[in-house]
C-alpha cells in the first residue's frame, strides 16, 4: 500500500473505513459447524466507504493476484 494512502487512511475514523478480506486460491470447509478456510491465501485490502464499488474491490484485489472474469466475488 502506498506510504500516502496508508497515512490518509490512518487519520481516518475507523466508520470510514471497510475492511476486506480476500480469499483466493483455495476453499471454505465445513467440518462439525466450524468453517475454515484451507488451500489457498488470505489478504486485507482497506477502502474509503465513500469510494466502493465494484471496479474498487476489483482494483484492490488485483493487488493481491490476477483478477480473471470468471472469479466469484461475495
Amino acid at each position: 500500500m502506498d506510504g500516502k494512502i496508508k497515512h490518509k487512511l490512518a487519520r481516518m475514523n475507523n466508520l470510514e473505513i471497510l475492511h476486506v478480506r480476500f480469499h483466493y486460491n483455495g476453499e471454505f470447509v465445513d467440518s462439525r459447524r466450524i468453517v475454515q478456510y484451507v488451500g489457498g491465501d488470505e489478504r486485507m485490502s482497506y477502502t474509503e466507504k465513500d469510494k466502493i464499488s465494484m471496479p474498487e474491490i476489483r482494483g484492490h484485489l488485483a493487488d493481491h493476484v490476477e483478477v480473471k472474469d470468471a472469479m466469484q466475488l461475495n
